[in-house]
C-alpha cells in the first residue's frame, strides 16, 4: 500500500514439524552505486556514464576491429546510509554485461580500490588493495552463440572454495563505520588479451542480507511481577 509494506507469514510453515527456526521473512536490502566512472588509458574518463561501457583490452580480435589497443576500468563507489547499524551475514555485488568480444568466456575481477573517485580521477585510478571476487563469463552475443546468450547480470558473491573472495566481510566492516565510502573496480583480470573486452551497464549495486545490531540496553535491573523496576543492588550485603 502508499507507504507501506504488509507481509504476512504462512501459518503452515511457522507450525510445521519441519521447520527449523529461526524462519527469516526479511528482503534483502539493495544499495545502488553513488558514483562511478569509466577511466581509459587512451581516451577521456566518462564520468556518470548512461547506458553502457566497454571493460578490458580493446583491441583487433579474430576480425573484430575494437581499436589500436588501450585498456578500460569501470568504478563504482556506495556510501554506508542504508548499512549503519546492521550485520552484513551476506553480500553480492551485480552488474549486467551486455556484449562480450566472442562466445569464449574470459575472467572478471572485482576489487576493492584505495580510495574514493570524482570528476577528475584520472587512468590508472585509484590501485586495488583486496581481491573481492572474479567470474569466468560470456554474455550478450545473443544468437551468436550456440545455445544463444543474452544479456545478463554477472554476481560476485563469495565462494568458500577461494579464500582470496573478500566481499561479504569487507561490506560488514563497511557497515561498522571501516570507511566513509566503499569503491570497487570492475576489470579484465587478463589486460593484454583482446577477448577479455566486454560492455556492461551502469546498473551496478549491491545486495545484502543482514541482521539489525541490538540497542544496548539503558539500564540493568529486576522487574517482580507487576512490580516496578527495582535497580540491582551492589551493596557488600547484597551483591
Amino acid at each position: 500500500a502508499a507507504g507501506s509494506v504488509a507481509v504476512t507469514p504462512d501459518a503452515e510453515v511457522l507450525t510445521g514439524a519441519d521447520t527449523v527456526f529461526p524462519v527469516f521473512i526479511d528482503p534483502s536490502i539493495g544499495v545502488n552505486r553513488s558514483e562511478w566512472t569509466m577511466l581509459s588509458s587512451a581516451y577521456p574518463q566518462q564520468w556518470k556514464w548512461t547506458g553502457d561501457e566497454g571493460m578490458g583490452y580493446c583491441a583487433t580480435y579474430k576480425g573484430y576491429w575494437c581499436g589500436s589497443g588501450f585498456k578500460k576500468r569501470l568504478f563504482f563507489e556506495f556510501t554506508r546510509s542504508r548499512l549503519v547499524g546492521k550485520e552484513v551475514l551476506d553480500a553480492t555485488f551485480a552488474i549486467t554485461e551486455v556484449w562480450s568480444m566472442s562466445c569464449e568466456a574470459s575472467w572478471v575481477d572485482l576489487e576493492r580500490v584505495d580510495g574514493g573517485i570524482s570528476s577528475s580521477t584520472k587512468w590508472p585510478g585509484p590501485a586495488s588493495v583486496d581481491q573481492m571476487g572474479d567470474r569466468k563469463v560470456a554474455y550478450g552475443r545473443g544468437s551468436a552463440c550456440s545455445p544463444s546468450v543474452p544479456a545478463q547480470p554477472v554476481e560476485f558473491n563469495d565462494n568458500p572454495d577461494e579464500t582470496d573472495e573478500n566481499l561479504t566481510s569487507t561490506v560488514n566492516a563497511f557497515a561498522h563505520g571501516k570507511w566513509s565510502t566503499l569503491t570497487l573496480m570492475l576489470r579484465a583480470k587478463d589486460e593484454t588479451d583482446p577477448n577479455g573486452w566486454k560492455r556492461f551497464k551502469n546498473n551496478a549495486a549491491l545486495t545484502v542480507v543482514y541482521v539489525p545490531i541490538p540497542d544496548k540496553p539503558k539500564s540493568l535491573g529486576i522487574r517482580p511481577t507487576k512490580a516496578p523496576e527495582t535497580a540491582c543492588s551492589t551493596s557488600s550485603t547484597n551483591p
